[in-house]
């Protein structure tokens, strides 16, 4: 069935602005329909596609329907000849009679090389990758038209016409050129790498890189006896334990940084050993609750240069919570002592919180906190209680680093007191007794 549209248009020029002739033909891409290759016939009529051009088998092409045209100078294989002018453009369909304007076309060139490492510091023995951006995607705009610069094959509007990538990784294997990405050296030294990309018109361009290859980075490591220390007596055992696979380290160093627990001030900063070996202990002893951080310096070479780095590793302590128990003693049925025995293994406990807590008939059996005495000595505590009830006292120690600990101890006081609403509650104040 003829279809009802056409295409015209005007002269074919060449770079330098000359009109000239060449092969066109037209694809459909609705229905991957192309027409029969033609020639402009001395530019006579151009490029002209009329309604017998298209071999569709459903009909018309619509208004919107996109057209590829390519354009070429050869007789030839397109990809044969450096100096075979050629393009395409795609066009888009608006009337029955759809014209396009002058087109020009240029000589093919090489494509764009180019190329980058997974890693800009590689090191011996360890796999190196090459990722490539080489490309042949080149346009231009002529008359308001985009100018593909390589023909566009079916199905395929716009693509990436890089027709083969060789990398040469600066090794003798016969020409050296290789398409394998990935790549290993096994000596230290400076290479030229170099990316080789060719489009489909066997035309190449070549472009390089220096890399340095290196040797491995040794790996610091540090590890403890993690521990509650005892304040001035416990001690923990540092483990050093370096690797270097490629025996470059020239010296190892050792520290131990104090630093304030709040400030982060640097309270000491000791060398414990000036060359130490790779698998290192020291046997530390804690005197005071900071922060502890262990040091390692390692100098090393790299097959180029003399380095070094600090690696650092905090030696975690954790304060010992105080301890705490209470002891109760019946003087009579409503008077009570409490005594408590507390202490604290790496400080001194400094603050101890009395709290009494009563059984509402109106709670629930819930406990209500109804007292509350604060100390800074660790004086026992003598209590009178006028309501009868069940009665819950508690401790609370906190030590200098501001941990806390608490016991606590439950009765009842019998009905020989009044019973009464808790807001009347009344209780012998607190008397000193003594230490414990």
């Amino acid at each position: 069935m003829a279809l009802n549209k056409t295409f015209t248009c005007n002269t074919i020029f060449d770079e330098d602005d000359n009109a000239i002739e060449c092969y066109y033909q037209g694809y459909h891409v609705r229905t991957g329909t192309w027409n029969d290759v033609k020639y402009t016939e001395e530019q006579q009529y151009n490029c002209n596609l009329g309604d017998g051009d298209w071999l569709t088998q459903d009909g018309e092409v619509l208004n919107g329907d996109l057209v590829i045209l390519n354009f070429w100078v050869s007789d030839e294989d397109t990809r044969s000849g450096l100096k075979d002018r050629m393009c395409s453009i795609i066009i888009e369909i608006t009337s029955d009679n759809t014209y396009v304007n002058d087109v020009k076309l240029k000589p093919k060139t090489a494509p764009v090389c180019g190329f980058s490492f997974d890693n800009n510091e590689p090191t011996i023995n360890n796999e190196l990758n090459v990722y490539s951006f080489a490309s042949d995607n080149y346009s231009y705009t002529f008359n308001e038209i985009t100018h593909y610069h390589y023909r566009i094959l079916e199905n395929e509007l716009i693509f990436d016409s890089i027709d083969k990538l060789t990398i040469k990784y600066d090794f003798d294997e016969g020409d050296g050129w290789v398409t394998d990405a990935f790549h290993t050296y096994s000596t230290v030294d400076e290479y030229t790498v170099s990316q080789r990309a060719t489009n489909l018109y066997d035309i190449s361009k070549i472009c390089s890189q220096q890399l340095k290859v290196r040797y491995n980075i040794p790996i610091p490591g540090l590890s403890f006896d993690y521990i509650n220390p005892i304040h001035t007596t416990e001690s923990t055992l540092v483990i050093a334990d370096i690797t270097d696979i490629d025996s470059r380290i020239t010296n190892i160093k050792h520290k131990i940084v104090i630093r304030d627990r709040y400030s982060n001030d640097i309270i000491e900063d000791t060398t414990i050993e000036e060359n130490a070996i790779l698998d290192y202990e020291y046997d530390y002893e804690i005197q005071v609750l900071q922060k502890h951080y262990f040091t390692q310096l390692i100098y090393w070479n790299d097959g180029f240069d003399d380095l070094s780095f600090t690696y650092n590793e905090e030696l975690i302590i954790t304060n010992w919570c105080p301890e705490v128990t209470i002891i109760k003693s019946d003087i009579t049925d409503t008077t009570k002592i409490f005594v408590q025995n507390s202490s604290d293994r790496d400080g001194e406990v400094v603050k101890w919180l009395w709290e009494i807590y009563f059984v509402s008939p109106f709670s629930n059996g819930e406990y209500n906190k109804v007292y509350e005495y604060v100390s800074n000595n660790p004086n026992d505590w003598e209590v009178g209680f006028t309501v009868a009830g069940e009665y819950k006292v508690r401790i609370i120690v906190t030590d200098d680093y501001g941990c806390e600990q608490f016991d606590e101890t439950k009765f009842n006081i019998n009905t020989k007191c009044s019973f009464t609403d808790i807001s009347n509650i009344k209780f012998i104040f607190p008397k000193q007794l003594g230490n414990h």
